[in-house]
């Protein structure tokens, strides 16, 4: 997010970002749109269609705040809206914050504690050999090579039938 100087006839900061949000008016599905900018007051939104200026709408954000707003003016598929009520200082706050970053969760054997809630395997005492199991680059490229050399059995199969 980027802080926006006010301009000489802007009366509040203006954070220019980008997310998604809904439209719902009476129609009976909400309709997407693109926060471009945003201040207490009011909004940039992107959206497929063009509104007329005074077009009233409710606009669901991000971490459940929706707004009543009215569009002010547009420029093709931009419009500027107003709330009819401004963010709160805790609601502007929630938007600006950035989200939560979500980390895959990697598990390694060797360094696991509780092995007891892992689904164990019983060792094959049948097998004549004492290899070890592929690693998962080793099977991956195992597969892919397999997946090749059908495809390719499969082009030579048609191109020997139309020939």
């Amino acid at each position: 997010m980027i802080l926006e100087k006010p301009a000489e006839r802007r009366r509040e900061e203006r954070w220019r970002v980008c997310f998604g949000a809904r439209r719902l008016d009476a129609r009976p599905h909400a309709q997407a749109l693109t926060v471009i900018d945003l201040s207490a007051s009011g909004l940039l939104i992107k959206v497929d269609q063009i509104l007329p200026v005074g077009t009233c709408m409710i606009v669901e954000l991000p971490n459940s705040v929706s707004k009543i707003c009215r569009t002010v003016w547009n420029s093709g598929n931009y419009h500027g809206a107003q709330f009819s009520e401004p963010l709160s200082t805790a609601e502007l706050e929630s938007l600006l914050s950035p989200p939560p970053t979500i980390w895959p969760l990697t598990l390694e054997l060797d360094e696991a504690t509780d092995l007891g809630s892992l689904p164990q395997e019983e060792p094959d005492h049948d097998a004549d050999d004492n290899s070890e199991p592929l690693s998962q680059t080793a099977s991956a490229w195992l597969i892919a090579g397999a997946t090749a050399i059908l495809w390719a059995l499969l082009g030579f199969g048609a191109w020997a039938a139309a020939a």
